[in-house]
């Protein structure tokens, strides 16, 4: 008997795609301006987000931690200067918090990266004049 026939040589890969073209815009253009400092925070600030610039310029936002797990909150004035902390809020329940969007309002959504869950949190009214924890409770 005679050999089976070989199989048809292979034929060349296709060609590789063309790169895509180059983005309009890099980070090259980008410059920091500023910082601030926010108190409380050391150095397990995991992200940020703003709630809303109010009718006299004061800039009110959110800051997430990951050790301990909480949501801080603060104000800034519309002169300028760091945040002063109006509320902390700890989330409990939370094993890694790793990101936090502004929804509408007081309404912020909390990502928890081991679960995989995205938590709708509604902040409790900060407690304005002190400028120093408390408020809120536990979340989660």
């Amino acid at each position: 008997p005679s050999p089976p026939p070989s199989p048809p040589p292979m034929p060349p890969p296709p060609p590789l795609p063309p790169r895509p073209p180059r983005a309009p815009f890099s980070l090259d253009g980008f410059r920091k301006t500023g910082g601030w400092t926010l108190s409380g925070v050391n150095g397990d600030l995991v992200d940020g987000a703003v709630l809303q610039v109010d009718g006299d310029g004061n800039l009110w936002l959110v800051a997430l931690t990951c050790e301990p797990a909480q949501l801080r909150e603060y104000v800034m004035g519309s002169a300028g200067g760091d945040p002063v902390l109006l509320a902390v809020y700890e989330l409990r329940g939370f094993r890694e918090p790793e990101g936090v969007s502004f929804v509408a309002g007081r309404v912020v959504v909390v990502a928890d990266k081991v679960s995989g869950h995205l938590v709708e949190v509604e902040l409790s009214a900060p407690l304005l004049g002190g400028g120093g924890g408390g408020g809120g409770g536990g979340l989660g």
